[in-house]
């Protein structure tokens, strides 16, 4: 059966097009409230290169030709917004990081988010015997202009994400880690929603990326990442709700491996009046807000599934005695005839 879209706002009519056809074969029957179920297996991605020329991440216009910079390439900075305090504090789980995802998003009415546009977070987590875990946190699509737009996350970079090509997305945040300076053995957490999931995962198959950065967990939400295979020492956890389209729009589950657990919730049997309010609209049930409200329920329920399969996360983000978290902007040098 199809969902009833009665109740979608009008205003988000646009961005559900591009989801019909995940609508339909994501479209299941009822059942429990979380059926956790272990998932995996595939493939990699040729990463692009990112321009180094304009470490504050600011668009150079005209100037871009006099550094060297490409139209159409894509530069990455540290942010000139500081921040909140909340981004500060340490993530303890899945429902942390999928918060923090949301702070990740530009700012909008009623909404988490507080970032620029095309932000990518990474944190750092310090014990008191100096180990430390780097956390990566990507946001999802921002931009719905089918044209490539100076915001790399853009419906341009979730077609190549989806097609296995050189995407915007993944080399920002690539870059991203660089200036950052993760180095080479020290454990990497990659989390992200919708378009920033399938970026997580996309990463975490790259093999060469993976020769320079140890990421050892990914964390996704609402996203469609069935046809990429995250490596077997890769801890992985799947947020799916049953009345989101947008994780269906590969058309076909997660593959079945022991190192990524699938969690399929049904927000029409949730405990919390809010989830279950969700579910009557697609788009609501898409939000990175209704995720991390997920994801702190399964934590509250103590599912013995849902505990083993998030033992190992926990345990890299587990004893921080200091958080240094830092944003870095991810921007596009337009090309001519472009906004």
């Amino acid at each position: 059966p199809v969902p009833d879209l009665t109740a979608v706002d009008t205003r988000h009519l646009e961005q559900l097009l591009p989801f019909v056809g995940g609508v339909v074969q994501g479209a299941l029957p009822g059942g429990p409230f979380v059926s956790t179920v272990l998932l995996g297996d595939l493939t990699g991605r040729t990463p692009v290169a990112v321009g180094t020329a304009a470490e504050a991440g600011l668009w150079l216009g005209a100037a871009h030709r006099s550094v060297g910079i490409r139209p159409g390439q894509v530069i990455v900075g540290r942010s000139l917004v500081l921040p909140p305090p909340a981004a500060h504090a340490p993530p303890r789980g899945v429902a942390d990081l999928v918060e923090g995802i949301g702070r990740t998003y530009p700012p909008q009415p009623g909404g988490p988010g507080s970032a620029p546009a095309g932000t990518v977070e990474v944190k750092q987590l310090e014990r008191p015997d100096g180990t430390r875990t780097w956390v990566v946190t990507i946001p999802g699509t921002q931009e719905w202009d089918p044209r490539q737009v100076r915001n790399p996350f853009d419906v341009v970079s979730n077609l190549h994400l989806m097609a296995r090509r050189a995407d915007d997305v993944t080399a920002a945040v690539e870059r991203a880690m660089q200036l950052a300076g993760i180095p080479p053995g020290e454990p990497v957490v990659l989390a992200g929603h919708s378009q920033g999931g399938i970026a997580a995962a996309a990463l975490a198959a790259d093999p060469d990326l993976r020769g320079r950065f140890d990421i050892r967990a990914v964390v996704t939400a609402g996203s469609p990442v069935a046809h990429l295979a995250v490596p077997p020492d890769v801890a992985t956890v799947h947020l799916e709700h049953r009345q989101d389209p947008v994780h269906a729009l590969d058309a076909r589950p997660n593959p079945d491996a022991p190192h990524r657990t699938t969690a399929q919730v049904d927000l029409r049997a949730a405990p919390d009046a809010a989830l279950r309010a969700a579910a009557a609209s697609p788009v609501a049930a898409h939000d990175v807000e209704v995720y991390a409200r997920t994801a702190a329920a399964l934590e509250e329920a103590g599912d013995p599934g849902w505990t083993a399969a998030t033992a190992e996360l926990e345990d890299l983000l587990a004893g921080a005695a200091t958080v240094s978290t830092a944003w870095f902007t991810a921007t596009r040098v337009p090309t001519a005839n472009r906004p």
